[in-house]
């Protein structure tokens, strides 16, 4: 059994396609001013985007592994004017392998998923690591929680910011996006998490950060 890390799949939303570049637009999807030419166009990609991060989860996750998944796990129907899908959590949990724990991301409040909280700590490779899907300089207004964060963690997991970084120092401490728009739409395990921590260390250290 492995233990695997992913956010910001954003099932069912068809404006996150474009917002990432998405590699799912077909000919004919978007209009001449950058809009879906349709509903219906809309909807389709984001059933295409839907099948395609289910099937590169799976590949890779067991039904025996467990899963965090770290925030906006999907985002329902219309929400705030965003064409999409209204499927039920249960629809894409019961396509996926492994066991999902979900923390709450800004989509994730109206959308009946049912996470666990908005932050959770654990341990890799026996470093305590703090996980929330905002970094730790962006949307925690929690100064106490900060403070005790970067005392006692050796970094943090995050997502939120989709593709605009993987990882990120904040005033010293680590950030490390699990978000599947830089990571292949793969999740992640803990060694590679691991890894990541590590080599980002030695380039600060380097000088290469």
């Amino acid at each position: 059994m492995k233990r695997w890390f992913t956010s910001d799949q954003h099932y069912g939303h068809a404006n996150i396609i474009r917002y990432c570049g998405r590699p799912i637009l077909r000919k004919g999807d978007i209009d001449e001013h950058g809009k879906w030419a349709s509903t219906e166009a809309a909807k389709n990609a984001a059933t295409r985007c839907d099948n395609f991060l289910i099937k590169q989860a799976n590949m890779r996750i067991k039904a025996d592994d467990s899963v965090i998944s770290v925030g906006d796990f999907m985002c329902y129907g219309a929400e705030k004017g965003v064409q999409g899908l209204r499927n039920h959590p249960d629809y894409y949990l019961k396509q996926l392998n492994g066991h999902y724990v979900i923390i709450e991301g800004n989509h994730d409040i109206q959308n009946n998923v049912k996470p666990i909280g908005r932050h959770l700590f654990t341990n890799i490779a026996k470093l305590r690591v703090f996980v929330s899907h905002y970094p730790t300089d962006n949307g925690i207004q929690d100064p106490e929680l900060m403070a005790w964060v970067r005392k006692n963690c050796a970094f943090a997991i995050c997502g939120h910011v989709h593709e605009k970084w993987a990882e990120m120092w904040d005033n010293g401490f680590l950030n490390i996006n699990v978000g599947v728009d830089v990571h292949k739409y793969l999740p992640i395990s803990d060694s590679e998490i691991y890894n990541i921590y590590e080599r980002a260390k030695r380039n600060r250290v380097n000088g290469k950060v």
